[in-house]
């Protein structure tokens, strides 16, 4: 392990900045915070830190249209929470993807995702941060309508029955 200047916490706090200018819509002020936990966490090789940080960089990055960048860091983290045995981590990442999805015009396996993700904090009683409801809702309200509800609810119940390793394996086919 490299050494850092900063401690753990410092880097966490770096962070947690950066997930405030993205809740702020200050969107460059977050990928440069988020690039430079990243850049501080790959020197000091911690991987917890690296997969949440890769996480949020790359949903900063897919809210301003840098969605090839976005989604190669989204597989990267759902690899290292995969490797960490992080459920709550590859949640996270399959819901990145999900929404990257949507943009592919991947609906309906973007819909089954997301209904996989909704059963899975359910299961583990972690439920979808308060800042990140008004996301899903903007890029699932659009499927929602082309889907139609009912249809829309249909794929839902089916991706909910899907384990995390199927989720998984679909997010990334």
């Amino acid at each position: 392990m490299s050494h850092s200047p900063y401690s753990l916490n410092q880097l966490r706090v770096i962070t947690n900045l950066g997930e405030i200018a993205r809740q702020q819509e200050h969107f460059e002020q977050s990928v440069a915070l988020h690039r430079e936990s990243l850049a501080l966490f790959q020197k000091i090789e911690d991987q917890w830190g690296l997969a949440l940080v890769l996480t949020n960089l790359a949903i900063v990055l897919w809210k301003i249209g840098q969605q090839k960048e976005a989604h190669l860091y989204l597989l990267e983290s759902l690899h290292r929470n995969q490797n960490l045995g992080n459920k709550e981590g590859i949640i996270g990442s399959l819901e990145g993807l999900a929404m990257i999805m949507t943009t592919q015009g991947r609906i309906e396996d973007a819909v089954r995702v997301y209904g996989a993700t909704a059963n899975l904090r359910n299961t583990l009683g972690v439920p979808l941060p308060f800042a990140d409801r008004t996301s899903f809702d903007h890029y699932f309200t659009p499927a929602r309508d082309a889907l139609g509800p009912q249809q829309f609810q249909q794929l839902c119940t089916t991706g909910s029955s899907l384990s995390i390793e199927q989720a998984m394996a679909l997010a990334i086919s």
